[in-house]
């Protein structure tokens, strides 16, 4: 909660000229984000090592901390701006809302509603600077944008170093039990938030306000990634609200490329592959190809190159009953079921393998895949491009950092 209420005191200038982006980054590692994910690595150990979290003289406190812990990350990674939002116009089961642009600013200032500032309502992604200043107006700093926290939300999430002072024997044996991270306590919700991050549909993942009127201030909500409990059905959908209106958590290349390196490169840290083995993306005959049996992949082609790109099927599940559409578990395999949606949007599919999902275009007599609607067919493929990239730094990624000790019976060919 001291990290959320000072967010107008740490984040913005306030005269003060030691603000910088580097000072109050690291002002809110050290005092926050520091010891939130010390107090989930301490539970974590003590979990391993058979001590119950029910005695709220003993690890409740801690079990409560890294529950809390892994909603703030997830807040972190999804936060919205502030500012007034705009509805738009095309809406599925639950509605979508952007923050205005400029034109919808001055034409519509209150907007549909409000996102607030601060208190774990909005912040702002962007750094900006007092622009009065003239040339040197780079010396002046006015605000820190949230786009590093961000960014640092992966690691403290994914870092597993074995930071625990070693005083017995089994620990110079094998210490390997003391390479902790959030995923080892939160193996399904990591896995499901990470998915979801990884593609470029806010409906799945997105915080969500329930609106009272054109320009009044909308309580933020997150979904509750930590409360998935295997034990009680319920707890398993991560529904909207009745009412809600989904806002734009601000999630996409610039965020997503540092996680997918970060998540490449400390998700090993546990001595594990696991996660890396659900992020992998491979191509058929190249470098970094993995063995995995074809009735257990998923595969996406590029239209344009022909290359085709892999991942493990891990199984689908359901994120939230408004979505409706069963999705990938794992990272690799959703970033690939999403690419199929985006060219399913942009060219016309003759057929779709049942078991792999790849999909087969329709061409014309130059060879060339028909669009589906000549008139946003060029906007789309550029769209589809651009996530084309994604996949393949991922395929780049796995070819680097991939070949650990692999996990799930695959072999290197």
């Amino acid at each position: 909660s001291t990290y959320e209420n000072r967010y107008i005191f740490d984040n913005f200038r306030r005269d003060r000229t030691t603000f910088s982006s580097r000072v109050q980054l690291h002002r809110a590692e050290d005092r926050y984000f520091d010891k939130i994910q010390a107090n989930t690595k301490s539970l974590a150990l003590l979990v391993g090592l058979g001590i119950p979290t029910t005695d709220p003289g003993g690890n409740m406190p801690l079990a409560l901390g890294a529950s809390d812990g892994l909603a703030m990350f997830a807040r972190i990674l999804t936060r919205p701006e502030p500012g007034p939002y705009a509805i738009s116009a095309a809406t599925g089961p639950v509605p979508f809302a952007q923050a205005e642009d400029l034109s919808g600013q001055l034409n519509n200032p209150a907007g549909d509603f409000q996102v607030t500032l601060g208190s774990g309502e909005g912040r702002y992604l962007h750094n900006d600077y007092d622009y009065t200043k003239g040339y040197y107006w780079i010396d002046y700093q006015t605000q820190l944008g949230s786009f590093y926290e961000k960014k640092q939300a992966i690691y403290y999430l994914t870092e597993a170093y074995n930071q625990f002072i070693s005083n017995s024997k089994e620990d110079y044996i094998d210490g390997r039990y003391k390479n902790l991270n959030y995923s080892t306590l939160y193996p399904n919700q990591m896995r499901r938030l990470f998915a979801q991050v990884m593609q470029n549909d806010p409906m799945t993942y997105g915080p969500f306000v329930v609106p009272a009127g054109s320009g009044v201030p909308a309580h933020v909500q997150y979904m509750p990634w930590e409360k998935w409990d295997p034990t009680d059905l319920s707890t398993i959908n991560l529904d909207y609200a009745q009412g809600a209106v989904v806002v734009d958590p601000l999630i996409g290349w610039e965020e997503q490329y540092p996680s997918l390196v970060m998540g490449f490169f400390y998700g090993p840290t546990t001595l594990t592959m696991d996660w890396v083995d659900q992020m992998r993306i491979f191509s058929p005959g190249g470098t970094d190809t993995i063995s995995i049996p074809p009735n257990e992949q998923i595969r996406y082609r590029d239209a344009q190159t022909g290359i085709e790109y892999v991942a493990r099927n891990y199984g689908t599940e359901i994120i939230n009953s408004a979505y409706g559409t069963p999705v990938q578990k794992t990272s690799g395999a959703r970033m690939i079921q999403y690419a199929n949606r985006l060219a399913a949007q942009t060219y016309q599919v003759s057929a779709a393998d049942p078991v792999t999902g790849e999909l087969t275009y329709a061409v014309d007599s130059g060879n060339n895949p028909v669009c589906v609607d000549p008139s946003t067919c060029t906007a789309n493929a550029v769209t589809l491009k651009n996530y084309s990239a994604n996949l393949d730094v991922v395929r780049q990624l796995t070819r680097e950092y991939g070949y650990g000790p692999l996990g799930h019976g695959e072999t290197q060919q």
